[in-house]
């Protein structure tokens, strides 16, 4: 698949990184703990809080103590994670249109939506 390819591919640049994440993490924090500089920019916060069932209104913070415990290692482990499929499935929804129909083993292959939909479970 070319994601998993894409993944692969810059997992394997991504050490290039490593001496960046310093500032690329102030930088995250900094952004994450400055006051709101507008009534635009608290209300766009506020209401982002509210949509994420963020009561306490302090999802910036939370975001920011996060970010501030990161390491740059559980990023590349994430990002292997990712790029071995441990972390999720993947499903490719594919219509043949003008193009031909695409080479898959029956097993892999999908052909009642409906029915995949009302057997799939859905997480919260």
């Amino acid at each position: 698949m070319q994601i998993t390819s894409f993944l692969s591919q810059h997992l394997q640049e991504l050490d290039f990184y490593r001496f960046y994440w310093t500032n690329i993490q102030q930088n995250l924090l900094k952004q994450l703990q400055e006051r709101d500089l507008s009534l635009s920019m608290k209300s766009q916060r506020l209401w982002v809080s509210l949509g994420t069932q963020d009561l306490t209104f302090n999802r910036n913070e939370q975001l920011a103590d996060c970010i501030g415990k990161l390491t740059f290692e559980d990023i590349q482990a994430f990002g292997e994670q990712l790029a071995n499929r441990e972390l999720f499935g993947e499903l490719v929804l594919y219509a043949p249109g003008k193009f031909g129909p695409m080479d898959t083993p029956e097993e892999h292959t999908l052909s009642d939506i409906a029915g995949f939909k009302m057997g799939t479970e859905y997480f919260d």
